[in-house]
């Protein structure tokens, strides 16, 4: 479409523009619009159903690992693995410094090479994931409670999956943001496919321990980056790239900013469980957590979608399409929570094993505030792809400040329930926010160009 005569007359970016054009223009752009909405259909819809398949798919895998680990270690080494995978997991994907999103925006404009392109998202994630690695060590020389503080040396080795993860997550931006779902999909599925492999056959002979999975847990990143790269042709760190990984992390900022404060929403319940908890209390949360986030499988995967039409449309969405996609998402999410409540209380101890009964009421804690955050990751993706990622960082924060005062209140009371249960209220007030700025960013003035360098 950016190749033909019509990209000046169908996205025309400002009113004034529209209006010089000729009725036989006007016309003809009209019928070629509708021509090009039905092929896009056609073609998205397949993919969208591909992406949502690949996202329960990687649910199975993520759970079958859960499960694995569940088993292996029982609810205190659950915990102490936890406690070691903690600050990597937050920093996965905090710490790229939102460059997955500079990455993809830049891939779904199509105005740079796509293989240099993938040559710097290498070189730009070998870089922030060598500086996450410095401050996961850092964290947990300094962060850890006394009494888990002998975990900090596996702390430390389990963020050495870092600068690998990072490149792997950047490299598959530039698939994400140039559409290239198929490839795109299949190696997230190999990825989440090779860590409970190597959980079973370690199982099957014999090794089972906390220090184990750490360390299958860095193989696996090892593993999946260089599956990703075969895929890939004529694809190297040392090779041409564009942009600088300086460009591509000043354009990031922005999305550094707001994506930390996501993060800080969905980890603060985790860090709380860390300094209040003791370590069988901690490997029931971790459990409770992994069950209950099925909720999040099918808005993850629409997310990709909506910072595509974002980050591709010259138009608002009209109101009438915006409010049906809310309504059917959260209908969906609605439906999902009071099912897996129902569900959560007979297959959980079947599934993880009966030591963790305890874990059922920090599950269904949490369902409310899922399903509201998996309709707002839905509207923060589509803020995002409009160039608007600070839009959300105020929403975020918000509810992390909600989670924080609840939890203080409601401790004394509730104690370790009242944190799942904090939970859910900041993700409620939090997603509230969220919509509400999507329904005040519809009514704003269009200003393209100014949203696209925001």
């Amino acid at each position: 479409l950016k190749r033909s005569r019509f990209c000046n007359i169908m996205f025309v970016r400002q009113p004034e523009d529209y209006a010089a054009m000729s009725v036989t223009d006007r016309t003809e752009c009209s019928g070629k619009f509708e021509r090009l909405q039905k092929a896009f259909l056609t073609i998205q819809i397949p993919s969208i159903v591909g992406t949502v398949g690949t996202q329960m798919g990687m649910f199975g895998l993520h759970a079958l690992h859960s499960v694995i680990l569940a088993r292996m270690l029982g609810p205190h080494g659950r915990g102490e693995y936890g406690t070691a995978v903690l600050f990597t997991q937050i920093l996965t994907y905090s710490g790229m410094l939102g460059t997955s999103f500079s990455i993809a925006r830049r891939a779904g404009k199509s105005s740079d090479d796509l293989g240099a392109l993938g040559n710097a998202s290498l070189r730009v994630g070998v870089t922030t994931g060598l500086i996450s690695f410095s401050l996961v060590s850092l964290l947990a020389l300094s962060v850890l409670p006394e009494s888990k503080a002998y975990l900090a040396p596996l702390c430390m080795a389990s963020a050495l999956l870092l600068p690998f993860e990072h490149a792997r997550l950047a490299l598959l931006s530039v698939d994400h943001g140039s559409g290239t779902f198929g490839r795109y999909n299949l190696n997230r599925l190999v990825a989440a496919l090779v860590f409970p492999i190597l959980l079973c056959l370690a199982w099957a002979v014999g090794v089972v321990s906390v220090t184990t999975a750490t360390w299958l847990s860095v193989l696996t990143s090892v593993i999946s980056l260089v599956a990703l790269i075969r895929s890939h042709k004529n694809l190297g760190f040392f090779l041409p790239s564009i942009p600088s990984s300086r460009t591509l992390l000043r354009e990031g900022v922005p999305y550094a900013t707001s994506y930390f404060a996501g993060q800080l929403l969905g980890r603060i319940d985790t860090l709380l469980v860390l300094w209040l908890l003791d370590f069988t209390q901690q490997g029931y949360y971790a459990v409770a957590v992994a069950a209950s986030s099925l909720m999040q499988v099918v808005p993850n995967a629409l997310s990709l979608y909506s910072f595509n039409i974002g980050a591709s449309i010259r138009r608002r969405m009209p109101k009438r399409q915006l409010l049906l996609a809310a309504f059917v998402v959260l209908l969906a999410q609605v439906g999902s929570a009071i099912g897996m409540g129902v569900v959560l209380v007979y297959f959980l101890p079947l599934i993880f094993g009966d030591k963790f009964v305890q874990a059922i009421p920090f599950a269904i804690a949490l369902l409310p505030g899922l399903a509201i955050d998996g309709l707002a990751n839905v509207a923060e993706g589509y803020l995002r792809g409009c160039g608007r990622p600070l839009s959300t960082l105020l929403p975020r924060t918000i509810g992390s400040l909600a989670l924080v005062l609840s939890a203080y209140a409601l401790f004394p009371t509730w104690d370790s329930l009242s944190i799942p249960i904090a939970s859910s209220i900041g993700y409620t007030v939090s997603g509230l926010a969220i919509l509400g700025m999507v329904a005040w960013y519809q009514t704003q003035p269009v200003a393209l160009d100014q949203e696209a360098g925001s």
